[in-house]
């Protein structure tokens, strides 16, 4: 992660806490509007603030469907460049349709609001999914369409066959190492 820091062309905020976005690829651009389908990092820039003693600092990523939660966690010499310059890779999220509304809050140790960027005007929150990043799949998840799995895959009567269909074989595999002996 550290080398990342000496790409960016981080510049110190003019605020206490700011909340910076860069392109991982195309040189580490600084972007003003959310990278949507692109992979880029969310950085904490402050002139004055001690970073460091924030942390853990949780980064709340909110767009049209998903409300997705990472940490920039208490590892100061793998996540912060020096006390006043910490990051961290954001999950890459594509747009929906017209929607391009996207919210993204730093909270630090405590909970307090540090820092957020914010464009256009978000959905109510029923409509959105929860992920949270402690979650094995939800890594890989961040990463995926939204419509990845064939229209039957969804289908629970299909999951359900095929999962009898799964134990059935098992147990047919398991009947006959046991004749077997």
């Amino acid at each position: 992660m550290l080398g990342l820091f000496v790409q960016w062309g981080v510049t110190r905020a003019a605020s206490d806490v700011e909340l910076q976005l860069f392109l991982m690829e195309e040189n580490a651009q600084q972007v003003t509007q959310f990278p949507y389908g692109k992979k880029y990092v969310i950085a904490l820039v402050s002139q004055t603030t001690d970073l460091i003693g924030l942390l853990p600092i949780t980064l709340r990523v909110r767009h049209t469907r998903v409300d997705a939660q990472d940490r920039i966690p208490n590892e100061p010499e793998k996540y912060c460049k020096d006390a006043h310059i910490c990051a961290l890779q954001g999950p890459v999220i594509m747009p929906k349709g017209e929607d391009l509304a996207i919210e993204i809050i730093a909270s630090d140790k405590s909970g307090s609001e540090i820092a957020s960027f914010k464009q256009g005007t978000l959905a109510s929150p029923e409509a959105r999914t929860t992920l949270e990043v402690n979650d094995p799949a939800a890594s890989i998840a961040r990463e995926l369409p939204d419509e990845v799995a064939p229209a039957f895959y969804r289908n629970p009567f299909v999951l359900a066959v095929g999962g009898v269909f799964v134990l059935c074989l098992l147990a047919l595999g398991i009947g006959s190492k046991r004749g077997a002996r």
